[in-house]
């Protein structure tokens, strides 16, 4: 028997993180898997995707849990759980450390090490490549890196934000027009899809800037190999210990740690 999976969305956002979550849960779909969706905020959620209303005890029971790693702890209490790890732990929100019943999967090794990699596939060819229009601007990019510094040359160039351009074609479009990105972030899908475009892209560092390189054109082919592994472990869990601790209690108890506890022990 498959055994279904619910995927839990904080939100709905254009976020690359909250999109490939949709990627993976669309894939297992296509493999005959039953996909359901929790989503704790529905205000810009897709009104043509239903939502799981409740978790019962039986699904409690059969369900493997998909949270991506800015949820802390275990908040549908499904017995068995896979973590996305799409950043580095806790950097984003959510917990450094994952209990011990969790299946985890980074999406690139250095963001869990030791964990197993599963990089689902993001780029849309048909939408980000290079037709070789004129290349009339260079443009900035600013996200989680957060516009730290205030170099002359990029004050005055078109900033690409996670709410600017207004849609996916939009950004492609400006991005196959664009010379050079120069980019605040340097762990962003933005990046990879720029270069596909064609454009140069620079990394905005202390020490000046740094070119990236890096367009992902592997990930398509070690994807498979990737997902079946995922969908071999997660199939055959069977979490018989101790469900982790609620949400909030992880978000307490950390906070006491960090702020309290081990401030009396490093001095």
């Amino acid at each position: 028997m498959k055994r279904p999976y619910v995927f839990y969305f904080p939100c709905h956002s254009r976020s690359n993180g909250i999109r490939t979550m949709m990627l993976l849960s669309k894939r297992l779909a296509q493999e005959g898997f039953e996909v359901l969706y929790y989503v704790k905020d529905r205000s810009d959620w897709p009104k043509d995707v239903p939502v799981l209303e409740n978790v019962d005890a039986n699904l409690r029971q059969v369900a493997i849990a998909v949270y991506p790693e800015i949820v802390a702890g275990n908040p549908l209490r499904i017995r068995n759980v896979a973590r996305l790890v799409l950043f580095y732990p806790g950097k984003n929100g959510g917990m450094k450390r994952y209990h011990e019943s969790e299946m985890t999967f980074a999406y690139f090794p250095e963001f869990l090490p030791g964990a197993d990699v599963l990089t689902i596939p993001w780029i849309d060819e048909n939408l980000f490549n290079d037709p070789g229009y004129p290349r009339t601007q260079d443009c900035c990019f600013v996200h989680k890196g957060g516009r730290w510094k205030d170099p002359p040359e990029l004050r005055d160039m078109t900033t690409i934000t996670m709410q600017w351009p207004e849609t996916r074609e939009a950004l492609a479009d400006l991005l196959k027009r664009t010379r050079t990105l120069y980019s605040f972030d340097d762990c962003s899908a933005v990046l990879a899809e720029a270069l596909i475009c064609g454009a140069k892209v620079m990394i905005v560092t202390p020490e000046g800037y740094k070119e990236y390189k890096d367009d992902c054109s592997y990930i398509a082919k070690t994807f498979p190999a990737q997902f079946r592994n995922f969908v071999e472990r997660t199939q055959s869990s069977d979490w018989k210990g101790r469900l982790q601790t609620r949400w909030l209690f992880c978000y307490w108890a950390t906070a006491v740690w960090r702020y309290w506890v081990k401030p009396l022990f490093i001095r």
